[in-house]
């Protein structure tokens, strides 16, 4: 079975949160599962923890405003999706509002 790189992704909303651990959390949870996953065969990857980079963290950037899309690593990520020099792989997040804040339709 293929390997595909994995792409950690960590925000947290307010500066106070950088200063409180909130990204270095996210990280450590994320790194634990990827050391540790064993995915559905159905899915036809799987991943190597060795295989991996961590994405610049967006700190102080609103999910809700979708100002990571914008503004931050996410959005510079999603740029080098869609230039293709990142043509597969995972993208982890230790949580969905992580992610985004905003309703399933406008996430992206």
């Amino acid at each position: 079975m293929r390997t595909v790189k994995a792409y950690v992704y960590s925000r947290v909303s307010s500066m106070q949160q950088v200063d409180a651990f909130g990204l270095d959390r996210q990280i450590s949870t994320v790194m634990d599962f990827l050391e540790n996953a064993k995915l559905p065969a159905e899915l036809g990857y799987q991943l190597d923890p060795n295989n991996h980079e961590v994405l610049d963290s967006d700190k102080g950037l609103s999910g809700y405003a979708g100002h990571n899309f914008t503004k931050g690593s996410l959005g510079r990520f999603k740029e080098r999706v869609r230039s293709g020099e990142i043509t597969e792989g995972c993208l982890l997040i230790e949580s969905v509002d992580r992610f985004s804040r905003k309703q399933g339709y406008d996430a992206y």
